[in-house]
């Protein structure tokens, strides 16, 4: 398998760009800085040509303990789409060992869940035991050749099962880590455009025309609405007609009111979802 040089930063790093084709950038959820789009499409000028955006679950409570974390997963999602990632883009779910040794197979399944339901190509980033869980997922390993803060030459090819493998943490200074990406899959370019397998590989000094991204099959999904929606309706009030009632979209800070929906649309959904593996 051909592979890319990458790296990933928690805020831009514009002296670093130079000699990566690919770039992790963290957009949504528990993240001390979201990128912005400018400074997304400035990797372009470091030579990047490729951006896997990331989004980060709380690190302060177990958010999985509940519908298996469904609600939270969703949120993030939503986070993504408001965001602006365009529809057939990969989203990449940052899980950190602490947290990985915790969670099980029914949530990474959720994650596949929410991102192919909102036309998103579902990754996994994480230690080995923990994406040795998953079924669903493009995977990216989180796995150090060398101590943290060391930097190291990078591995000739990827582990089996794996699209991403970061080798080496907070190098330069803390400021990124190391990895490589798997040649001839589908990218996010700066501009926020999509770009398929066939146009990602190493030969390429810049891509070519962007393939438009077939849209995902709706037949049978459940509603926005009804993944994600609740009844703001005090219990006293007067009865209202259908056409007048006012759902509310729920919201990340607010999940813990999902679940009794969120399952019913997950169940829905797991049919859906299996289809595609």
């Amino acid at each position: 398998m051909e592979i890319l040089k990458g790296a990933d930063s928690a805020v831009p790093q514009p002296g670093l760009y130079p000699g990566h084709d690919v770039w992790g950038v963290y957009i949504a959820g528990a993240t001390p800085h979201a990128w912005t789009h400018a400074e997304v499409a400035a990797l372009r000028s470091g030579g990047v040509r490729g951006v896997l955006p990331i989004v980060v679950p709380s690190q302060k409570e177990e958010w999985w303990l509940e519908n298996e974390g469904y609600g939270v997963l969703e949120g993030l999602v939503r986070e993504a789409v408001a965001w602006g990632l365009p529809h057939g883009a990969p989203l990449v779910l940052d899980v950190e060992e602490a947290q990985s040794v915790k969670i099980g197979s029914g949530t990474c399944h959720c994650w596949a869940i929410a991102c192919l339901a909102h036309g998103y190509i579902p990754w996994l980033y994480g230690p080995a035991g923990f994406l040795a869980r998953d079924h669903w997922c493009h995977h990216w390993l989180a796995s150090w050749v060398v101590a943290s803060g060391v930097d190291h030459d990078p591995p000739e090819k990827l582990l089996a099962n794996y699209l991403g493998w970061q080798y080496a943490g907070n190098v330069e200074g803390g400021r990124i880590d190391r990895d490589i990406f798997a040649a001839r899959h589908t990218y996010l370019t700066p501009e926020r455009t999509i770009v398929t397998e066939q146009y990602m590989n190493p030969a390429e000094a810049a891509f070519g025309t962007p393939v438009p991204v077939p849209e995902a099959p709706t037949s049978g999904l459940p509603t926005a609405e009804e993944v994600a929606k609740v009844e703001d309706i005090p219990a006293d009030a007067e009865p209202v007609a259908q056409e007048e009632a006012k759902p509310a979209v729920q919201t990340v800070e607010a999940a813990e009111e999902l679940p009794d929906l969120t399952a019913a649309a997950k169940a829905k959904l797991h049919a859906w979802v299996d289809s595609f593996f």
